[in-house]
This record gives structure tokens, C-alpha cells and sequence, in this order.
């Protein structure tokens, strides 16, 4: 009785200390819950006991989908989990992530234990990531500068700016240095200025520099770059302008100099 009276304490102690809402269902209703289970969805204990598990769901069809998988996985596997939606008792829809396990295989009717983990935040968090994502997607994709970035001498990601720049697919580009599209005559002027960090006129540290692209065509481009990663590794990112058309139209001494 001591051993009995020690091991329910334990238990009673992980399920309050438990950062996850913990149940047991019996075909579906709810037969007991962990305090932080009634925290979670803001009913009290006597308002969940007996109740269906439909009063965790804001719509008959998810709660029906639920059972389904859940009920699926168990059959196929021995537990559960899936990702669904809660309407806490103010009406508040939250989201979990739910796991769920028979307390006795053979005979599902005796009841199946869960746990229910508010993902809101997180899942939150990640759809903020994705919109981020997609909206510096849509900068890069539809900039009017070739934007790429080297590492160890190649290219591993370019923009469509950068493949009409220089008439290379980015298949291509990412076999190629980029050094092999930079005019012979520029080629140390563009490394010494980026090893010593020279800022010109404009307060950057870009540099006019001609490309050839692969049609034969030699084009005027501002460059400019900075440090970054790609795939855990040091790499650099390069902007690079086409400033052709300003150059050959109102050209300094200098410019028509190198040309």
C-alpha cells in the first residue's frame, strides 16, 4: 500500500509538473484531465469530464478528421499524432499538437490517453518566417540588379536578373567563376579594391568594372559586395548594376579612357 500510495504521488507530480495538457478519452469522452489541460482551454474540470471531445474542436468535420488519423495511426501503428486546432472555452482558436496512445491495445474502448502541446507561438513564428521569406523571394527575384552569391570561386545561387545580365542559365553559372566574366583589365582593380575595403563617390566600396556576357557583348556593371553565409559556410554576396546606358551616355574622361 506504501509502494502503491509512492508511485501515484510520482505520477500525480509528473502529470502537475507535465508542460503539456494530458486526457484520457473513452470512445471519445472525456474521462479525465491534467490541471494544465484545463488551463490550456480555460475549462474547469467538472465543465470537460463526461463531456464528447467535441467541445475541443470549432467544427464537426475536424473533429471527425481527427478521430479518423488518430484512430488509423493507432490501429497501424500503436499510437497517434497529429496536428490540430482547439477552441478554448472563450472562443479563442489555439493550435495543437496532439499524440495519443491505447491504454490497452487489443480493446480501444478502455480508453486512450493523450497529450495536447499548444503550438500556437511556434507555428505562428514559423508562418512569420515563411512571409519574411517570401517577401525578400520576391525582392531578389524581381530586382533590377543581378544579385548572386560566390563561394569557393562559384556561384551557388543567382537571381533571373543575373542569368539576363550575363545570358548564362544558372545551371551554367554554378560551374563558372565569376572572375572568367570580368574583363581581363579590371580584374585586379576589382580585388585590391575589395581586399583594402575602398569606399568611392557613392560611400560604398563597389567598383565600374566591364563583363563580357555570353553573347560577346561588353557591359558596364557597379558592383558591390558583403560578407555572408551560404549553407553554414562563409560565402559572398554580390550586387551587381548595369550601368551601361549612363555610362555611354554621359561619360566621364575617365570612362571613355577604358573604354
Amino acid at each position: 500500500e506504501k509502494s502503491l500510495k509512492a508511485r501515484e504521488a510520482s505520477l500525480r507530480s509528473i502529470v502537475v509538473a507535465a508542460p503539456v495538457g494530458i486526457g484520457l478519452s473513452q470512445n471519445r469522452l472525456l474521462s479525465w484531465v491534467s490541471p494544465e489541460f484545463e488551463s490550456m482551454l480555460g475549462y474547469t474540470e467538472k465543465e470537460l469530464i463526461g463531456q464528447s471531445a467535441r467541445i475541443l474542436y470549432d467544427s464537426d468535420a475536424e473533429f471527425e478528421r481527427v478521430g479518423l488519423v488518430n484512430y488509423n495511426e493507432i490501429s497501424r501503428r500503436g499510437t497517434g499524432e497529429i496536428d490540430t486546432r482547439f477552441k478554448r472555452k472563450d472562443g479563442r482558436i489555439i493550435d495543437i499538437h496532439l499524440r495519443s496512445a491505447p491504454m490497452d491495445p487489443a480493446d480501444l474502448s478502455k480508453g486512450v490517453t493523450f497529450t495536447a502541446m499548444d503550438i500556437t507561438d511556434r507555428k505562428r513564428a514559423a508562418e512569420r518566417l515563411l512571409d519574411s521569406e517570401e517577401k525578400y523571394r520576391l525582392l531578389v527575384n524581381n530586382s533590377h540588379d543581378a544579385i548572386f552569391i560566390m563561394q569557393d570561386g562559384f556561384v551557388k545561387f543567382c537571381n533571373p536578373r543575373t542569368e539576363e545580365l550575363t545570358g548564362y542559365p544558372a545551371e551554367e553559372l554554378a560551374r563558372m567563376s565569376f572572375d572568367s566574366l570580368i574583363r581581363p583589365e579590371d580584374k585586379a582593380e576589382m580585388h585590391d579594391r575589395q581586399k583594402k575595403g575602398i569606399r568611392n563617390a557613392m560611400g560604398d566600396n563597389g567598383i565600374a568594372l566591364r563583363i563580357l556576357n555570353r553573347n560577346g557583348d561588353i557591359l558596364w556593371g557597379h558592383l558591390t559586395t558583403t560578407e555572408a553565409a551560404w549553407e553554414g559556410r562563409p560565402a559572398v554576396l554580390y550586387f551587381l548594376r548595369d550601368i551601361t546606358c549612363l555610362l555611354y551616355t554621359s561619360p566621364s574622361p575617365r570612362d571613355r579612357t577604358r573604354s
